[in-house]
């Protein structure tokens, strides 16, 4: 037990500590975004999220990459979805 908690804590550095709160803050960010619909405040958010990925690959934040990709990936097929198809 206690190597596991020496293993565990000396690969937690700096960049953790930041990469955690980011997380949390995203996370916050984009349920609050959801619940608001105009398409200007959709691309501020498109925005945001390039910029974010940019300043988390240049920082090296890892998971914040991860989760950047993902949600870009999601973002560029997921409103083809949610168009109103006309009959």
């Amino acid at each position: 037990m206690k190597d596991f908690i020496i293993n565990l804590t000396t690969g937690f550095g700096i960049k953790d500590v930041l990469d955690i709160p980011i997380v949390a803050l995203i996370v916050y960010k984009v349920l609050d975004f959801i619940r608001e619909t105009r398409a200007q405040q959709l691309v501020k958010g498109i925005f945001v999220l390039v910029v974010a990925f940019l300043i988390f690959d240049v920082l090296h934040l890892y998971t914040l990459n991860w989760i950047l990709r993902g949600t870009m990936t999601i973002g560029v097929v997921a409103p083809n979805y949610f168009v109103p198809t006309r009959a």
